[in-house]
């Protein structure tokens, strides 16, 4: 099961990534910096914003799940033996 503190390190994760990308990017305006780190940077600039939107989707899904907690399903085994007409249920009920 998912906490509020999950969402805090996923979030806390996000902005480092936005920080490490800031940083990139402002390399990136250097007249220092050659053109292949340009485009090494570029690319992991690339990676990072979708590594952010996956880590974003994952802290929705488990703000969705806090919210709307799923309540336990009974198993297979417990549907057979609190449903009387199974045979189950009666050698349950009957030892």
């Amino acid at each position: 099961m998912f906490t509020q503190t999950d969402i805090n390190n996923i979030n806390d994760h996000i902005e480092e990534l936005k920080g490490i990308i800031q940083r990139l990017k402002e390399e990136n305006t250097l007249s220092s910096t050659t053109s292949s780190q340009k485009e090494a940077n570029a690319f992991m600039i690339d990676k990072f914003t979708n590594s952010i939107k996956l880590y974003e989707s994952k802290a929705r899904y488990i703000k969705l799940e806090l919210d709307n907690p799923t309540p336990p399903q009974p198993s297979i085994l417990d549907k057979r033996l609190y449903n009387p007409s199974s045979p189950q249920a009666f050698m349950h009920n009957n030892t």
